[in-house]
């Protein structure tokens, strides 16, 4: 309760009145005031709270979007370095807060984090989803051209007064993601692309469309030869590149070894989507020549398997989309091949 610009909170008892001979007459409402023990209360709770998710985060923000402010309940990571206003639980401007964090956030990332932090989508998120939390990772930047990933993972919390606040859990998973990512391509190693999808594919419903591609760059050991090993390298991060921006939204992609790479497709419309990705795909890999000033023109040869409908396994996949491979390398290469496929 809000009296005279500050707030309150009371305990409320209904008493009841009796008449001489003992019977109940009516009631009267007492009011005690609680704020003092009621703010007691809250920073205890917060203090133990955070010592039990410190164990588990580095960081961790409490947001109230109605007053919007933001303080620390806990930090040890880069994004405190940042962010200096939250030590010592000291109370922060959401919107400035939010605005020096966000510089920093990888370019790719700013889109995601600009959801994570956005109370409407929140709410609309909670509102439908039966879990408590939300999760998403975002790179941040620590250094000059140096990132460090970290993990938001985030909690709505709703007090007996229906008051809404977010606390916003934050883990380095920097060692994590070098581990699984290609140290070359920057793209999943083939470990960890083969868990992605097989996660994928236990989700996946059997009506619905996938596909798996084997990408394979044409005549890579000429390039290697004439250009040597540091052109061949350079061509590994250009497909890196490429590759993640033409599916970051739609599936996972891997480097398998070598020129070889890999992408799973959840969510495939029709066989026409499949058309224009891979054309898009032959195309934006031609441009690496001149982007690296090679007169060799770089191509490669990829083959698609497009599963309608049905649920199959990684292995499967991996056997007919290779086979699909094979097939363009043996006709002229730089190339696609499709094939579709049904399982019951």
């Amino acid at each position: 309760m809000k009296l005279f610009g500050k707030e309150y909170s009371f305990t409320v008892q209904r008493v009841p009145l009796h008449d001489f001979n003992g019977r109940t007459t009516g009631e009267v409402l007492l009011l005690s005031d609680m704020t003092d023990e009621f703010n007691r209360v809250r920073m205890q709770y917060n203090e133990k709270f955070s010592k039990v998710l410190q164990s588990a985060y580095s960081d961790i923000i409490e947001i109230d979007y109605e007053k919007g402010i933001a303080q620390c309940l806990a930090g040890s990571s880069p994004l405190f370095v940042l962010c200096g206003k939250f030590y010592n639980s000291e109370i922060a401007d959401l919107k400035q807060a939010h605005m020096m964090i966000r510089e920093h956030i990888h370019d790719n990332d700013v889109e995601t984090f600009d959801t994570l932090f956005d109370k409407d989508e929140l709410s609309v998120y909670f509102d439908k989803n039966d879990s408590r939390m939300q999760e998403a990772e975002l790179r941040l930047q620590v250094d000059e051209e140096v990132y460090s990933w970290l993990r938001f993972t985030v909690f709505q919390v709703k007090g007996n007064d229906s008051k809404v606040t977010y606390l916003y859990c934050v883990r380095d998973i920097n060692e994590e993601k070098n581990a699984e990512h290609d140290s070359l391509s920057m793209i999943f190693n083939r470990g960890a692309f083969v868990k992605s999808v097989e996660s994928s594919m236990s989700e996946q419903k059997a009506k619905s469309g996938c596909a798996f591609y084997m990408i394979d760059v044409d005549d890579f050991k000429t390039i290697n030869d004439c250009y040597g090993h540091n052109m061949g390298d350079a061509v590994i991060q250009n497909m890196g590149i490429l590759l993640k921006d033409i599916f970051r939204e739609i599936g996972y992609v891997g480097r398998m070894g070598g020129d070889e790479f890999a992408a799973y497709q959840c969510c495939v419309r029709d066989r026409v989507q499949l058309d224009e990705i891979a054309t898009k795909l032959l195309e934006r890999i031609h441009t690496i020549s001149e982007k690296l000033s090679m007169q060799h023109q770089v191509t490669a040869s990829i083959g698609i398997i497009y599963v309608e409908s049905g649920i199959s396994n990684f292995d499967i996949l991996y056997q007919k989309a290779d086979e699909q491979l094979y097939e363009s390398k043996r006709t002229s290469k730089n190339r696609y091949t499709i094939s579709s496929v049904a399982f019951s």
